[in-house]
């Protein structure tokens, strides 16, 4: 007995092509996904590189404006908050909820207004 795929492929040749034609689109659909979540990680990775060679740069400017004026603590607490917010592992997510953003924009105002006030 023959598989019924086989006489509907002989009678309708156009099922088979407009199937085949749909994976195509499917295949291209994938790769231009992945090329955009591989482009989102790699602007996020540099983004997130600037962002420790900013933190280490302050630190470095922290130490030195310690060593030639008076010790102030903000001189080491700013730039040292930053290395742990930027070196803890994340999700895997491209983008982030607008919460965790807020959230780091009223921790970010409540330090700047602690070392103002100090």
């Amino acid at each position: 007995m023959i598989h019924p795929l086989f006489p509907v492929i002989l009678r309708r040749p156009e099922l088979l092509a407009r199937h085949l034609l749909n994976h195509v689109d499917l295949l291209r659909a994938e790769f231009a996904e992945a090329r955009r979540a591989v482009v989102l990680k790699a602007v996020a990775g540099l983004a997130a590189g600037m962002s420790l060679l900013l933190a280490l740069g302050l630190s470095a400017l922290a130490v030195m404006l310690s060593v030639v004026e008076r010790f102030h603590w903000a001189l080491v607490a700013v730039p040292g908050l930053e290395v742990p917010l930027k070196a803890r592992p994340r999700e895997h997510t491209a983008f982030r909820s607008g919460e965790e953003v807020g959230v780091e924009i009223d921790l970010s105002e409540v330090l700047v207004f602690a070392i103002g006030a100090a």
